[in-house]
């Protein structure tokens, strides 16, 4: 009988280090499950539905359990709790930005290419930056408004380290009017 004993003493002690091992993520894998919730924001927005995209924060923010994503967890909860379109886009912002920083640190899934867009007139002019998961501009920040206003700034891809940082050519700006 003392082998029971030891044997649960023995499964107790090598428990963590075993649920440590399968539960430590790879790199690419901490936003792999983000990005599309995030990108399902971003059409959300760019269609002018608040409560698409709160309900999307939602599922975004259960998704963020991970401490190395927790740059996200607060505007995906900001998001999710917006009063209106204002504060939702305010907090997407947020996100973008949280988002573009861990993507730079982590990169995409082999298969995967984003596109980092930029329009200079959201934020009264301060411009802002999403990213979105093609080159056809839909601008979360203004909707129908202004639903072309922006340019691609930078092609990311999982395929090439390179491409990360290369600039796309000048897709050029379009505005409409406020």
């Amino acid at each position: 009988m003392k082998t029971i004993p030891t044997l649960l003493a023995a499964l107790l002690l090598w428990g963590p280090f075993t649920a440590f091992a399968e539960s430590a993520p790879s790199r690419e894998s901490d936003t792999s499950g983000v990005v599309p919730a995030y990108l399902h924001i971003q059409k959300r927005l760019a269609a002018d539905d608040l409560a698409g995209s709160k309900k999307a924060a939602a599922t975004l923010g259960r998704l963020l359990d991970n401490d190395s994503l927790n740059a996200l967890a607060a505007p995906a909860e900001s998001l999710s709790n917006a009063e209106n379109m204002d504060a939702a886009r305010a907090a997407f912002h947020k996100l973008s930005d949280a988002l573009v920083a861990q993507l730079k640190q982590d990169g995409l899934k082999a298969d995967t290419t984003l596109y980092r867009v930029h329009c200079p007139m959201a934020f009264e002019g301060e411009g802002a930056d999403w990213i979105q998961a093609d080159k056809n501009v839909s601008n979360p920040y203004y909707g129908a408004k202004m639903a072309r206003c922006g340019a691609v700034k930078k092609k990311i891809t999982g395929t090439d380290a390179d491409d990360r940082n290369t600039p796309e050519p000048h897709s050029g700006m379009h505005h409409g009017h406020h």
